[in-house]
């Protein structure tokens, strides 16, 4: 940390001045503003407070069988639309998606509520993230290094980096920030293979890299940051029609955004800073969340419940070599039976 600035908190400073009982207006008027990221690092933004049923444990209350657990491969997963049609055959995928389009018509005309133009050209103007050809990128590329300014790479505690990565991920968009370590059993949360064929491996390099068959990340770069946007509840409860498809598509759209910004902050820093070239990809959400305590995996079809927001969120990926203090799993009794 630099020795310039302080990280002590606006509170803290006002009690250093007998300020602690000021009201609103008196601390307004002499507490100092943010004045870089140090100070906000020190922030209230840099905190994750829970409400109080939730707990933090050691392991995750999912068991999970590590030696019985493979690695898997995202070109399986049903968010791949070529796993889709080889489990319902060519036929019955175009079938579906030209029902689709003739009910859409049709309701439209209708003017079936959930379906009217209006309602149609919110859900078709937010665009679907990565899927709409956002551009992502493995390896952030080409962004300016400390070096380039003649400093060296940003040094802080665990503790530090964490806060200071969280506030910087809520600055870009994001919700809920979570991060996990990774070893020889949690390195299989991460795919073996992308949906686009090119395999994930790691290998002892100073820096990642990309090839036409692989994707590498270096031994060194163990945390996995994952964080959550939301989505709106109202709009989701609606579903399926096209409001609640332009909640979810918002969703995608935003976690996109944060990623790439994420990782180009990080990148800056002097750190490595892998990020998934596209959304459910490159490591698993359920498993991921769970591991950092952003979430449960619940006894429910949509695998994980976040104890503030249940499952209206969506959770994007990246890996990094910056030293980060692990957030600890929870146990706020969603995954339990009640008797």
């Amino acid at each position: 940390m630099s020795n310039y600035h302080s990280t002590m908190s606006r509170r803290d400073f006002m009690k250093t001045l007998g300020l602690a009982g000021a009201g609103l207006g008196a601390a307004a008027a002499v507490a100092p503003g943010y004045t870089d990221l140090d100070e906000v690092v020190s922030s209230p933004k840099g905190d994750w407070k829970r409400p109080w049923w939730v707990k933090e444990v050691d392991k995750p209350t999912a068991e999970v069988d590590w030696q019985v657990m493979p690695y898997f491969d995202n070109r399986e997963t049903m968010f791949n639309p070529s796993a889709f049609i080889r489990q319902i055959g060519q036929d019955e995928y175009d079938r579906l998606n030209q029902l689709s389009a003739t009910n859409q018509t049709n309701w439209a005309q209708e003017e079936r509520p959930g379906f009217t133009l209006k309602d149609i050209a919110l859900g078709g103007s937010v665009g679907f993230g990565y899927a709409y050809g956002m551009r992502a990128h493995f390896v952030a590329p080409n962004v300016p290094q400390p070096e380039d300014y003649g400093v060296s790479k940003w040094q802080g505690t665990q503790e530090e980096n964490l806060q200071m990565v969280r506030v910087a991920a809520r600055f870009f968009g994001a919700r809920d920030v979570g991060v996990y370590e990774l070893d020889q059993n949690t390195r299989k949360t991460v795919y073996s293979y992308e949906s686009d064929g090119k395999a994930y491996e790691f290998e002892n390099v100073e820096k990642g890299y990309e090839t036409d068959t692989k994707r590498v990340i270096p031994d060194k770069a163990k945390y996995v940051v994952i964080f959550t946007v939301l989505e709106s509840q109202e709009m989701m409860k609606r579903a399926p029609d096209q409001l609640s498809s332009a909640s979810v598509s918002m969703g995608y759209y935003q976690g996109a955004i944060v990623n790439n910004r994420l990782q180009s902050f990080i990148s800056r820093l002097g750190y490595n800073c892998m990020a998934e070239m596209g959304s459910n990809a490159m490591v698993q959400c359920a498993g991921a969340q769970s591991l950092a305590g952003i979430a449960e995996i619940g006894r429910m079809s949509l695998t994980v419940l976040n104890p503030n927001f249940g499952p209206i969120m969506r959770a994007y990926k990246v890996i990094t070599d910056l030293p980060l203090k692990p957030t600890s799993p929870i146990d706020s009794v969603v995954s339990r039976q009640v008797v």
